[in-house]
């Protein structure tokens, strides 16, 4: 599975403990932020999974609608 783990500035997340759950998946860690919806469209298409550890970046409607189903 493609997981994507955004906002991850302090690039921590790769630390914790629970990050080891994740094993055996295409993980990709992004430690910038960015808020332009077409942006992240491209970045996340690929995405199977999404975790948001930081309230930086919104999921709204507009961002959801240009992702596949």
């Amino acid at each position: 599975m493609k997981v994507a783990i955004l906002d991850d500035y302090h690039d921590t997340v790769r630390t914790l403990a629970c990050f080891r759950q994740l094993g055996g998946h295409e993980v990709t860690i992004w430690n910038d932020h960015i808020q332009d919806v077409d942006a992240l469209a491209a970045r996340l298409a690929d995405t199977e999974a999404l975790v948001l550890i930081r309230e930086r970046t919104a999921i709204r409607t507009p961002l959801l609608e240009r992702l596949p189903g």
